[in-house]
């Protein structure tokens, strides 16, 4: 499996009650906890959250929950399966693979400009950095959304179909992020936070410009 997908396995699991899934680098804030407890408190089996314009997907693989014991043990690991064998069966990610075990100086020159493919695999490492994204979005949120899925989300609350969209309990504090990247005494990584749309602030916050 693709080592960006080994947390996924968690869905599945039948010791498992509860998945969250987060990146090790990303700092918890209260707006988040809020976020959490307010998904913990109801019926809904997935979470989402998308707290800035650059969150444009569906679901993303360090934001989001799910409640095993609501999916069921058969549901649940199916899901698990489904993820497990499209990381085996995914085809550019062997090609790359292959690549990096196989060839090298000259060799790795000549194949990559005679295997346009093979090319392609060695070189996206954009697309490896959203794999686990790209798998989400296709196995689990785009065919289940409407039926199993509560998001939170500042900027896109009318662009996706999930089945219950929430703004975000809190104000946000200055440029706090959820999901955003910190690593202590090293670095912080801020998102650009624009004045978020009136559609997606709470009804009673409507005059939270950053919501």
């Amino acid at each position: 499996m693709h080592g960006r997908t080994w947390r996924f396995l968690a869905l599945g699991d039948p010791t498992v009650d509860i998945v969250m899934s987060r990146d090790m680098d990303n700092t918890v804030f209260d707006r988040e906890r809020a976020a959490v407890a307010q998904w913990l408190e109801s019926d809904i089996p997935f979470h989402t959250m998308r707290d800035n314009p650059g969150m444009s997907v569906g679901m993303l693989a360090g934001m989001w929950g799910a409640k095993n014991y609501m999916l069921g043990p058969v549901f649940s690991k199916f899901l698990q399966t489904t993820l497990v064998k499209v990381n085996h069966s995914n085809l550019w990610y062997r090609y790359r693979e292959i690549y990096l075990m196989l060839f090298d100086g000259f060799r790795s020159k000549y194949v990559l400009i005679t295997n346009p493919i093979l090319s392609q695999a060695a070189r996206s490492h954009q697309l490896e950095e959203i794999w686990d994204e790209t798998i989400l979005k296709k196995y689990v949120h785009d065919p289940y959304s409407s039926l199993l899925f509560l998001a939170h989300d500042s900027y896109y609350c009318n662009k996706f179909n999930d089945f219950k969209t929430l703004p975000f309990p809190t104000q946000r504090y200055e440029d706090q992020t959820v999901g955003e990247h910190y690593i202590k005494n090293v670095t912080r990584y801020t998102y650009n936070v624009p004045p978020c749309p009136v559609i997606c602030r709470p009804s009673y916050g409507k005059d939270w410009v950053y919501c």
